[in-house]
Order: structure tokens, then C-alpha cells, then sequence
């Protein structure tokens, strides 16, 4: 005799099912259960709203052959109230309660307003190698209409890529999220964005460098990402997150332009190598150095000019250009697009026009008399100049400033490169002691540096020991 055989249990043992919000506009579905050794059970989910009567189907008999069986119902309106009716169904019988109800979920409000804008982004100090912004910690509406604080910060920053004119919230908005902005540059990410205070506060944060693009405490390793530049313009907006996060619209844009909001950092103390990114004639030959710098220097206006006499960076002198003399056209070897060195005796001085009458300028072309040697070179304008394209060497040419060389022996920048009439590379003294350098196709002429270019003693080239405007280099208006 055989006794106590178990039979397989095929029907279906309810466990407690259950369902709940999952987000504003889903519930998750969750049904346990044992027995069902034959697999053949199915399920049924409807729902609806509390205050209604009538049942809508989510799933219809569907097979399932594990526990429990799963569904998430979408589609949902936040904010509204939902029961869900969950039934196991099984041909061989089910145990426990069946269909089992949850009523009265309530679905979470979403909340889909962003922060308020932050319209008083503005410079608080400009140092050599930051800018320390400050702002008022903006307010948002939460998903219950309650006001309270954001919970996050994004910066984005960029050199004169573009003209001021362009450098507006409306384009930082287009251009947040894209790898590259318009003028061939791109919106870089700051490091070490700090963390939001409550609503009304004055806030501060000294922007130094880029994102490294893992870790918002660690900087970026990129030449003019890891740290800022001195004597370079920076346009800088923000934005600000919630919880959920929506985001809110760009702030206002620095402008180092403005004497207000002015984004330019600092000279280096001691020796800044620069030029002036305008028309240093269209005062009408009424001001001097004193009267442009004399504000921004209070211990002296020292500016000094290269004469080169040889193909080395040591063959030359440095000669001083006084600065009481009147800015005629070449007076003392100042020209629009030539570069020199000026001396500061203050931590944390800033060029700017302010209290001048120098003007933007208007030439679509500007040319360099060229020497042997090393010449120091700059951008007469507001806008980052690619070499690459927007220079030339022109030898025995006619300059004309709207249409640039004529005649003679023309060349690009590369042709020049090829034809060894120039060295390949742009230098600039922004990050040490001694020269960096910029391949000339990435090189960029920035406003208000001043760069060296390489003038070689090749026998085609024949340039001449002092500038005579033979040989000239041609900047085109970007």
C-alpha cells in the first residue's frame, strides 16, 4: 500500500497583490502568488478613476508562468485618484481573494515649471587667472505651488569667439548643449560650480577653469581649460535646476565690454605682451597712451615695441613708445594689428577704452609692415581671428583696406608656411614665463594678446631689417 501521495497543486494561490504610483502617470502592478504547477494561469488588470464607475482593461488574461506577475499601467493624469482591480483567472481554480482592489491612489503632481531666470549675473573682481561672478540665488516653484530653492548650477563660458553684438542669452540658449558654438568655438562647462543657496542670497563663485567632463571638482587638462587666460575677454552665463530637474532658461551674458560687467581678466603683474583691439587712429590722432591706459595703470603707462635685427628671438631690442605722445597713424611704431609690451606695477589691472575715444574697426582689412626675425603681431578686433584662412603675406603688393593685397606675390598663411617664408606656429607667452606656442591651423589671433610670428631669412622672401611695407601681413575682419 502506497499513502500520503501528493498531488500536484494546479490552481493558483493568491498572494496579496498590490499597486502603486510609480510616477505622475504610472502605476506599478504586482501580483504574488503559489500552486500553479501547471503554468496555465492568467491575469487580468483594469482601472479607473475613483470617482467613476466605469472599469478600463489594461491587460486581458495575459499568460505569465512566474511570480508574481508584473505590469506598469502609463497613460495615467497627474495629480488624479485611480483603483486598480487585479483578478487571477486558472482553469483549475484559484484559492484566497479574488480579484483583490487597490483604491485611492493618488497620482503625484509633476511639477513642470522651471526655475526663475537669473538676471544679475554679473563680475564681482577680475583676477589674472579668474573671474569671481556673483548673483542672486534665483527662487522655484514647487510641484505644490510652494517657493523654495534650486537645487543645482550650470555654467558655461567662452572666449570673443563672436562679436559682442552676438553674445546674447538667446544664443547661449541655442547653443547650450552643442559641441560646437558659433565661430568654430565652443561653450565649455565650468569646474567646481557650486552648490545653490537659498532664496535671495548673494552668491559667489571665482570661475578658474573647465570641466574635465567627469568630475565637476576636477578641471579640464586642455590648453585654455585649465585655467583661464590672463588679459582675455570671457563671456560667461549660468543656469540653474530643480528636483525634477527642469531647467531654467540662460541668465544674462558678462560682458567684458561693459565697464559694469566687464569679464576681461587681469594682466599679468609685471610684463603683458597685447594690442589693442581697435582703431587706435580713430581718435584723429587726440590721444595718447596715458589718456587710454591712464585709468587702468595708476602707477605708470610702459609700453614698449620689438625691433628685431636677426632671425633669433634675442636678435632685437625692446624700445619704448612714449606714452604722451599722440596716437597718429604709426607714430612711433604703434599700428592697428601690431603687438607689444606693456608693464604693470598692481595685481589684477584691466585694459580696457573706458574713458577714451578709440573706436571699433571698420576695415575689413588690416596689414602689419613686416621685419626679419620675430614680430609681435595682434587682432584689431573684437572677435577671435583663425589664423588659418584669415591671414596673408603679401610681398610687393598693393594694401587696400576693403579688399586686402593685389598684385605681387600673395600668400596664405599655410602657402607661406610651405613657401619658408614663415615659421608654422603662433606664440604667446599666456600660460609661463616662456613661449607656448599654436600650430597655425588651430592658432587663433585673440583680442587684446599680442602673438609672435616668425619672419625667415629665405632669399624669395627678402625681408627687410625694418619695416619698410614691402612685406606686410594681412588680417581679415572675422
Amino acid at each position: 500500500t502506497v499513502t500520503n501521495i501528493i498531488l500536484p497543486n494546479n490552481t493558483t494561490i493568491v498572494g496579496v497583490a498590490s499597486a502603486a504610483a510609480g510616477s505622475a502617470t504610472s502605476i506599478n502592478v504586482s501580483m504574488p502568488y503559489t500552486g500553479d504547477i501547471n503554468n496555465n494561469n492568467t491575469y487580468t488588470v483594469e482601472y479607473k478613476l475613483s470617482a467613476s464607475g466605469t472599469w478600463s482593461t489594461w491587460a486581458s488574461n495575459a499568460a505569465h508562468i512566474a511570480s508574481p506577475y508584473t505590469t506598469t499601467i502609463t497613460g495615467l493624469t497627474a495629480g488624479s485618484t485611480y483603483d486598480v482591480r487585479m483578478t487571477y483567472n486558472d482553469t483549475d481554480g484559484v484559492t484566497g481573494t479574488n480579484p483583490q482592489t487597490v483604491a485611492n491612489i493618488v497620482m503625484p503632481i509633476l511639477d513642470m515649471t522651471p526655475p526663475a531666470q537669473i538676471n544679475n549675473l554679473d563680475v564681482n573682481t577680475q583676477y589674472m587667472r579668474g573671474l569671481k561672478l556673483q548673483w542672486t540665488a534665483p527662487s522655484d516653484v514647487k510641484a505644490d505651488n510652494s517657493t523654495g530653492s534650486v537645487s543645482s548650477y550650470d555654467f558655461r563660458f567662452i572666449d570673443a569667439v563672436d562679436y559682442p553684438t552676438n553674445m546674447t542669452q538667446t544664443n547661449f540658449n541655442t547653443y547650450w548643449n552643442n559641441a560646437s558654438y558659433w565661430g568654430g568655438g565652443s561653450l565649455l562647462k565650468a569646474a567646481k560650480e557650486p552648490t545653490p543657496a537659498s532664496v535671495g542670497a548673494a552668491q559667489y563663485f571665482t570661475l578658474s577653469c573647465a570641466w574635465n567632463g567627469s568630475d565637476n571638482n576636477t578641471c579640464s587638462t586642455a590648453e585654455g581649460e585649465k585655467i583661464l587666460w590672463p588679459n582675455t575677454l570671457y563671456y560667461v552665463a549660468m543656469r540653474s535646476s530643480d528636483d525634477r530637474p527642469n531647467e531654467s532658461v540662460a541668465s544674462n551674458v558678462t560682458n567684458p565690454m561693459s565697464a559694469t560687467q566687464a569679464s576681461h581678466t587681469a594682466l599679468k603683474y609685471g610684463w603683458t605682451a597685447f594690442s589693442l583691439p581697435y582703431n587706435w587712429g580713430s581718435a584723429g590722432g587726440s590721444e595718447t597712451l596715458a589718456n587710454i591706459f591712464g585709468d587702468d595703470l595708476t602707477s605708470g603707462v610702459y609700453v614698449y615695441r620689438w625691433d628685431s635685427t636677426g632671425v633669433t628671438e634675442t636678435d632685437g631690442s625692446w624700445v619704448e613708445v612714449p606714452s604722451t605722445t599722440l596716437l597718429t597713424p604709426m607714430a612711433n611704431g604703434i599700428a592697428n594689428g601690431k603687438g607689444y609690451y606693456i608693464y604693470s606695477f598692481d595685481y589684477n589691472s584691466i585694459l580696457d577704452k573706458e574713458g577714451s575715444t578709440v573706436a571699433e574697426n571698420s576695415a575689413n582689412y588690416v596689414k602689419v609692415d613686416l621685419e626679419l626675425g620675430y614680430n609681435m603681431i595682434g587682432n584689431p578686433y573684437l572677435k577671435n581671428v583663425p589664423v588659418d584662412g584669415n591671414t596673408w603675406v603679401c610681398k610687393g603688393s598693393t594694401f587696400n583696406a576693403s579688399t586686402g593685397c593685389s598684385g605681387g606675390t600673395i600668400y596664405t598663411f599655410a602657402g607661406a608656411v610651405t613657401a619658408n617664408w614663415l615659421g608654422n606656429s603662433v606664440y604667446y607667452y599666456a600660460n609661463a614665463t616662456g613661449f607656448s606656442s599654436e600650430y597655425y591651423t588651430s592658432a587663433k589671433l585673440r583680442p587684446w594678446w599680442g602673438m609672435w610670428i616668425m619672419v625667415t631669412s629665405d632669399p624669395t622672401l627678402g625681408a627687410p631689417l625694418d619695416p619698410d611695407g614691402s612685406v606686410i601681413f594681412v588680417i581679415k575682419k572675422p
